[in-house]
């Protein structure tokens, strides 16, 4: 089974591999994969933030219903 993590860097790299294909020089690679690796930290932290949410309110739901 692949995570979403090792997923992740094999479309990485495989853009990596295309774009020196195309000539594309390393320091604008650098720049995409930086935005890339903040966009990707942003979704991974509201998603880890509606997680602890929901779990909370579960909890709480929960705990009223003792």
């Amino acid at each position: 089974m692949i995570t979403i993590n090792e997923r992740s860097f094999e479309l990485v790299r495989e853009a990596r591999d295309e774009a020196f294909k195309r000539g594309i020089p390393e320091q604008a690679m650098n720049v995409f994969f930086t935005f890339y690796l903040a966009n990707y930290a942003a979704k991974l932290e509201r998603a880890l933030a509606n997680s602890i949410e929901e779990r909370t309110h579960e909890m709480i739901e929960r705990c009223r219903g003792l």
